[in-house]
């Protein structure tokens, strides 16, 4: 006779069942990264002081590890800290994962160097922050330059910026009260108590939408005015916005603004004695023209902040003290496909200026047409060629050529 079971029996399975539910959840057992959510479903939570991650063959340009997707074994992988010393490096197993194990609590940059042949589909340059029990997954996505793309890669574009207004250039301090965004010079780091933000923005940023910043780096020239301790530590953040405003006081101040949540760590360890040039600010500038509202030509702001340990800093020359000496961006990007440079070719609307010598031919073919025969029509046939020949002398006039601003770095 079969029994049937007992309501008790059940009721303690289906305990058991939710109980081990909850623990596989609260271990990580499940953690899946959002970005990597299609190709690692069950990856688990890198533990603590491990740096992991996949290259792999980006087969549909899209950035994203799919299960279809081939890894790529034997990619260089580089460590370094957070002022990008070098620590270590390794490579990508056969499986593609690689990983960096016994790492304290703090900043790092994993930088991937691409295998011969491949261009990345994804920043080559991570910037990774360690906090507590923390670990964390970097992965890298890499295609085929001619394989893989029907259309010919494009040759990366360098552009260079300056600051060009008054209202382009500021330092804030850290209690609002100042605004320096007509000083002939702007503070960076930390006066005593209190702490200075620069902005700087540049107008007519022409990155077209989906380009992909390869270099970017800020080059700021200080005025020898420094005080207090080094190093002096710099954070370098975008503005997170479609086209930034200027700084002045009619608009927000630029500590007060949306900033990106790319950054980049950027020490003084030295007092410099001519330009200084920032690590690359690739990740944020990024982050602006990745933006859906960002169009080619728009203005983007960048805020250098300070460290709160800083305890020195030190003065850079603004655009009301020497235009010349202003802060520049210097940025190296490759276009998307399909992307053209502006080439003008309005040559042919510029052709209106035709009468350069309208008064010249005119009376030399005069008197031969006097002597014509006494016929009836010798009056009409010389005067209508005659009043007719000034107008051919649309001769060629001079070639108008057309050059492009382009910069070199």
């Amino acid at each position: 006779m079969n029994e049937r079971p007992k309501l008790p029996l059940l009721l303690t399975s289906g305990v058991i069942a939710i109980i081990a539910i909850i623990v596989a959840v609260t271990l990580g057992l499940f953690w899946v990264p959002d970005s990597q959510a299609t190709a690692r479903l069950m990856a688990p939570r890198p533990p603590a002081g491990v740096i992991t991650g996949l290259v792999w063959h980006d087969l549909d340009l899209d950035a994203f590890p799919d299960a279809t997707e081939p890894p790529l074994p034997g990619v260089a992988i580089t460590l370094k800290d957070a002022n990008q010393v070098y620590l270590t490096s390794t490579a990508s197993a056969a499986d593609g994962d690689y990983r960096f194990e016994g790492l304290a609590a703090g900043v790092y940059w994993v930088i991937e160097s691409d295998p011969p042949g491949f261009l990345s589909t994804t920043e080559n340059n991570v910037r990774v922050q360690l906090i507590g029990s923390q670990g964390a997954e970097v992965n890298f996505g890499d295609a085929l330059a001619v394989t893989d793309t029907p259309t010919p890669v494009i040759a990366p574009v360098n552009v260079e910026l300056a600051i060009s207004a008054s209202g382009d250039d500021t330092a804030v301090r850290s209690d609002l009260t100042i605004n320096q965004v007509t000083a002939p010079a702007l503070r960076l780091g930390r006066d005593g108590d209190t702490s200075f933000t620069g902005g700087f923005r540049f107008a007519g940023v022409a990155l077209p939408a989906g380009a992909q910043v390869l270099d970017a780096r800020l080059r700021l020239h200080p005025t020898g005015v420094t005080s207090g301790g080094l190093p002096v530590q710099l954070v370098v953040h975008g503005e997170a916005s479609d086209a930034a405003l200027d700084f002045q006081a009619a608009n927000p101040l630029a500590p007060t603004r949306p900033r990106t949540q790319a950054a980049a760590d950027w020490p003084i360890p030295n007092w410099p004695a001519g330009w200084i040039e920032s690590p690359n600010l690739a990740g944020p500038l990024q982050e602006i023209i990745d933006r859906p509202g960002w169009t080619p030509g728009a203005a983007l702001a960048l805020f250098v902040f300070s460290l709160g340990s800083n305890s020195g800093y030190l003065d850079v020359d603004a655009w009301d003290g020497n235009g010349a000496l202003a802060a520049q961006l210097d940025i190296t990007f490759r276009p998307p496909p399909g992307w053209t440079t502006a080439t003008p070719t309005p040559t042919v609307t510029r052709t209106p200026t035709v009468t350069p010598t309208s008064t010249a031919s005119p009376t030399p073919t005069v008197t031969p047409t006097a002597t014509a025969t006494p016929t009836t029509s010798v009056t009409v046939t010389p005067t209508l060629a005659l009043t007719k020949t000034p107008t051919p002398t649309p001769t060629t006039p001079p070639a108008q050529r057309w050059y492009l601003p382009f910069v070199k770095r």
